[in-house]
């Protein structure tokens, strides 16, 4: 059982202010040229009146926006240290191929430390355009407390944790894409999108293999507010420059990287992610007709209206909505030729949502396929400080400070990964994807040479 303590307590604190403020012109010129075309061919069909060529979505400005941002910050940092004599009792199960045994521990650390800070500011702006300020308050806390535990070999050793926990309000200034409607004029009362973040964290160093490792895990929760809904048009963010919609986002990351082979650094990540917006006034109305069956454009016959269904989307998923990413970057040395190493990096992403170029965003729910990408190195390193040391005669040696050859090969299972759709209209109205591809298996080779 853990003893009783019974022990003189010393307490300090130091503190650390800082403040800054910035001023800055912002000028804008967008000179827009833009329309569509209907069919697949590339040609531009009759829309309306047969005898004239109309382009669809004729967009045609010469927008200019300037104004002035003045910023500020204020931070205080205040560390509260708490020394005491830690009376321990510990033990420790160590296991090996044939037997196992316990490493008992009793003993007094004198003026063993646990630290507490408490991080406060405040961030203030003012924008001229649209006559907007604002203040966001933030606050954030962090504990390292007094912990030990004890190696196989009966080491003490004091763990090196950080918990942390900080909350606080952003606002993100609106900049001149923001402010663009789809038809390429501009909304001038468009104001700051608004947030309020919530970060539970914890930094964990620890050894294995006799070698340090570091552990990061963090879980969030974000409120949103005043947002300005957008959707991705092939590679383009299209936003609709109104603040109409409240979003939340929360999720979970985690990473471990160290030594998992002596010498090299890998590291695994982590991520979960869940983000939903709901936009105001997005409701709309599904029409029946005299068959009983759904009108849709461009594939139903009877258009003859008898009914309609009024719909209200809700929560629909914003365009990073991406539940699971997955990283893995391990490297390897040869054995017996330690300058021949060998990387892995894989990166996995569950789907993406999209939708069609119709500016609906409660169509945006289909998903891309899943992402997925392998690439695969090999370097060997000829010289370096190491070799320099242990052949000091040789001219080759002494002549260069680095000599690498590497070879890549970058997506190594040809994965055919979707970064956007390319949408095809046909006369009827009705909608085609085409998926737009990311760059297929490439081989890169790679010479170093540093003198």
């Amino acid at each position: 059982m853990p003893l009783k303590e019974n022990v003189i307590t010393q307490k300090s604190t130091y503190g650390q202010m800082s403040w800054g403020v910035r001023a800055q012109y912002e000028y804008f010129q967008d000179i827009l040229s833009e329309w569509h075309l209907i069919d697949s061919a590339g040609y531009s069909i009759p829309n309306g009146d047969p005898e004239t060529i109309e382009l669809k979505d004729v967009i045609k400005q010469n927008n200019i926006v300037e104004s002035y941002r003045y910023t500020g910050y204020y931070s205080f940092t205040e560390n509260f240290i708490r020394k005491k004599d830690k009376i321990l009792n510990l033990s420790r199960t160590v296991r090996t191929d044939s037997t196992k045994y316990t490493i008992f521990y009793a003993d007094t650390v004198k003026d063993s430390p646990s630290k507490f800070s408490l991080a406060a500011g405040v961030r203030g702006g003012y924008r001229t355009y649209n006559d907007e300020y604002w203040i966001t308050p933030r606050l954030s806390l962090t504990y390292q407390p007094r912990s030990f535990f004890i190696t196989d070999d009966t080491t003490l050793i004091r763990r090196n944790v950080k918990f942390r926990l900080s909350s606080g309000l952003y606002y993100q200034p609106p900049l001149y894409r923001t402010m663009r409607y789809l038809d390429g004029t501009i909304n001038p009362d468009v104001v700051s999108q608004k947030s309020w973040h919530n970060v539970i964290a914890a930094d964990i160093y620890f050894r294995i293999w006799d070698r340090p490792f570091k552990f990061i895990a963090e879980a969030y929760y974000k409120h949103m507010w005043d947002v300005v809904p957008y959707e991705i048009d092939n590679v383009r963010i299209r936003y609709y420059a109104d603040n109409n919609a409240v979003a939340y986002a929360y999720g979970f990351d985690a990473k471990i990287n160290g030594e998992f082979v002596e010498g090299v650094e890998s590291f695994f990540r982590i991520g979960l992610l869940k983000t939903m917006e709901e936009i105001e006034n997005d409701d709309y109305h599904l029409y029946i007709n005299s068959d009983g069956d759904t009108i849709l454009p461009g594939y139903t016959f009877n258009q003859t209206i008898v009914d309609s269904i009024h719909q209200e989307p809700g929560w629909i998923p914003r365009p990073s909505d991406q539940l699971l990413t997955f990283t893995i970057f391990f490297q390897d040395k040869m054995p017996k030729y330690e300058n021949f190493k060998v990387s892995a990096n894989l990166n996995f992403g569950t789907p993406l949502p999209y939708g069609p170029p119709s500016y609906e965003r409660y169509k945006d729910v289909l998903r891309t396929k899943a992402y997925m990408r392998l690439d695969l190195g090999f370097m060997f390193d000829f010289i370096t400080p190491q070799t320099r040391l242990k052949k000091p005669d040789s001219k080759f040696q002494q002549t260069f400070e680095q000599f690498t050859i590497s070879l890549d090969a970058f997506n190594l299972l040809g994965i055919k990964n979707v970064v956007s759709y390319q949408w095809l209209q046909d006369i009827a109205g009705r909608y085609y994807s085409i998926p737009n591809h990311l760059t297929g298996r490439r081989i890169n080779l790679r010479l170093i040479i540093s003198f």
